[in-house]
């Protein structure tokens, strides 16, 4: 009688995790729509030195939210808005005078992606193209009281793979890590007309790669 007590309790313990795993991964395949932000983490150093100027890169801080929609084979269409701030130092030989850099600009993403697994752990995929737009660069001259502010009217592409992992916390919560690498861009001046008549002093890297943490909901 023990023995098939025993069995019986065996078996509904058996029957309990496998129904979990079942209305766990209905869930996951029923979740169509996931919101999820990008904080980065880590990334080339981007800034290079035209024509006469030395460059002293001082960092880039980076957020964009993501917007996917999936189909029943976990292909995502990712759609994105973000921030980029990037600052850096350069010498000009020809002004003889040394300038500070502070550049905002707004990015916009569009991309595909396969997601792969219905478990704990969601690795996928994908390739996307970022805009970069809106850009305002701040300009001063250090350890003077100059100051010019110029509103940078220039819209360059680029084209990236990209790589996740996401780790499912309870039933919507995703945390995370992606890494990319591709081209970051179509046009490489980032300082347009600094000098009337002259042409770009200081120029983006054409390759770029980076990685940033990742946390949002999914439904």
């Amino acid at each position: 009688m023990k023995h098939h007590r025993s069995k019986t309790k065996i078996a509904s313990f058996v029957l309990a995790i496998l129904t979990f795993f079942i209305i766990n991964t209905n869930a996951t395949q029923a979740q169509k729509i996931s919101i999820m932000g990008n904080i980065r983490a880590f990334g080339i150093e981007k800034v290079v030195p035209n024509d006469q100027s030395s460059v002293n890169y001082k960092g880039t801080t980076a957020f964009n939210g993501n917007l996917r929609f999936y189909d029943k084979n976990k292909i995502a269409f990712r759609l994105g808005l973000g921030l980029n701030n990037l600052k850096y130092e350069f010498e000009d030989d020809t002004l003889k005078t040394n300038f500070e850099v502070a550049r905002k600009s707004t990015v916009a993403i569009i991309g595909l992606e396969k997601h792969f697994g219905n478990n704990i752990l969601i690795p996928y995929l994908g390739i996307y193209v970022p805009f970069t737009f809106n850009s305002h660069d701040k300009i001063k001259e250090i350890g003077g009281n100059f100051i010019d502010e110029i509103d940078n009217k220039s819209f360059y592409a680029g084209a990236n793979v990209d790589i996740g992992l996401w780790l499912k916390l309870f039933k919507f919560i995703r945390i995370g890590a992606e890494f990319n690498v591709g081209v970051s861009q179509f046009k490489s001046e980032i300082i347009d007309n600094l000098v009337e008549g002259q042409s770009s002093k200081i120029k983006l890297k054409n390759l770029d790669y980076g990685g940033a943490f990742a946390i949002g909901l999914a439904f």
